[in-house]
């Protein structure tokens, strides 16, 4: 667990040195996760307060597909 978490973190450190805005980057890593099988959950990221990205990838019962939301 701790393995992928200092992954993704790495990744995102990767995501913010192109050109597209942080939210962009986010939703971008997030997706990419997600369709490899790596992420499933709800996601809030805030800067100084303020909510830069929140999204919800995945179910939250697997077995009656119930759907995450935010």
């Amino acid at each position: 667990m701790k393995k992928n978490l200092l992954i993704t973190l790495l990744m995102l450190l990767g995501f913010f040195t192109n050109g597209q805005s942080r939210s962009e980057q986010l939703q971008q890593l997030f997706d990419t996760l997600y369709a490899k099988h790596q992420f499933n959950g709800c996601v809030l990221i805030a800067d100084s307060g303020c909510p830069i990205f929140k999204s919800a990838y995945g179910y939250a019962d697997l077995d009656k597909k119930t759907a995450l939301n935010l």
